[in-house]
This record gives C-alpha cells, sequence and structure tokens, in this order.
C-alpha cells in the first residue's frame, strides 16, 4: 500500500507539475521540453493506474484476499497487441471469459456462421464469427 501511495502521491504528482506547466504552454514551447513533458504524461497515467492497483492489492491483502496482478510493465511490450495483454489483465479476462466466448458460443453466432458458411465461403464465415464477438467487447 505504502508503494503505491509513494507512487501515486509522490512521483505522480511531481511529473504532474512539470507536464501540466509545459502543456499549458504548448504554443510558446518548443522541442526537448515538449518531448520531455510527453514522456513525463505517459510515465504519471501508467503510476497513477499502477499506484491505484498497488493500493488496492495492499488494502486486499491485509484483509486475507490475494488479488491478480493487472499491469505487467505495458510500455515494455514489443507490440500492440502484448501492450493490450499487460495493460488491463483482468479486465482482458473478464471480457474473454463473460462476453467475448458467451458471444461467440451463443445460438445466433453459431446460426449466422452456418448461414455465411452456406452462403459464402470458410473465409466469410470465420471473418463474420471473430468481429461480432470481438465488436461486442470493444462496443463495451
Amino acid at each position: 500500500m505504502l508503494w503505491g501511495y509513494f507512487e501515486k502521491l509522490v512521483i505522480t504528482d511531481r511529473l504532474a507539475i512539470f507536464a501540466d506547466n509545459v502543456y499549458s504552454d504548448w504554443k510558446t514551447l518548443t522541442g526537448l521540453p515538449l518531448i520531455i513533458a510527453i514522456i513525463f504524461f505517459s510515465m504519471r497515467l501508467y503510476l497513477d493506474f499502477q499506484g491505484c492497483m498497488d493500493i488496492a492489492r495492499g488494502v486486499s491483502q491485509i484483509l486475507g484476499i490475494d488479488l491478480e496482478i493487472n499491469f505487467w510493465h505495458p510500455y515494455f511490450s514489443k507490440t500492440m497487441p502484448e501492450f493490450w495483454r499487460r495493460w488491463h489483465i483482468t479486465l482482458g479476462a473478464w471480457f474473454k471469459d463473460y462476453l467475448l466466448y458467451p458471444v461467440s458460443m451463443s445460438s445466433l453466432c453459431k446460426s449466422l456462421n452456418r448461414f455465411t458458411r452456406k452462403h459464402w465461403d470458410n473465409n466469410a464465415s470465420r471473418t463474420i464469427s471473430t468481429v461480432i464477438p470481438a465488436a461486442c467487447v470493444w462496443g463495451l
């Protein structure tokens, strides 16, 4: 918990002071201050989320509950899909288990899959049966 408070109240707030000052006067500043402000803002965003999760995990451990890790160094990802897998691990797992799989296994998707396979080819069927559940997840 203490590390989460340190991330949120010390590191993130100090990064915010510089980034907010640069963003408030962005028309007159160029070059290195803008680049540093962009880097500080992304660090601030990550550390704010990470700090909240550290606080939540600390409180839950005090209560005897062990929460899963929700962030796993997403800024060190090599690809965008890997970034999304590392950013909200538990949210992605929840969407997969409770929305993506049930929608893809629903009778509507199965009948739509059979219809497209019968009237078109397997590629169209695969595409439609993949796009509809993914669109539901991204819509939410």
